[in-house]
C-alpha cells in the first residue's frame, strides 16, 4: 500500500521532517509510523486502557514527544 492508502481513515496525522516519516492515529489506543512510501515502521499503544480511546490531545502530545526524541524509531 502507498502512504495515502495506509493513512485512509486516520483521525490525526503528523509529519516528522527530520526522519521523513509520518505518524498516524486512527482512534483507539494504537499509533503507527510510516515511511513516505507507506511501509509501517513502528506501532505503539498509548492512553488509559480503561477508557474506550486515547484522547486527541493525548495523541498530539505523544506524537510531538516521539518526534522530538525519535523514540518511536526503535519500537518495531
Amino acid at each position: 500500500m502507498n502512504l495515502g492508502e495506509q493513512l485512509d481513515g486516520a483521525r490525526f496525522v503528523r509529519f516528522d521532517p527530520a526522519n521523513e516519516t509520518v505518524l498516524g492515529w486512527f482512534g483507539g489506543h494504537g499509533c503507527h509510523a510510516y515511511t513516505l512510501d507507506g511501509q509501517e515502521i513502528a506501532y505503539w499503544n498509548i492512553g488509559d486502557f480503561s477508557a474506550h480511546s486515547a484522547g486527541f490531545e493525548e495523541v498530539r502530545t505523544n506524537f510531538e514527544e516521539h518526534i522530538e526524541s525519535g523514540e518511536y524509531l526503535t519500537l518495531f
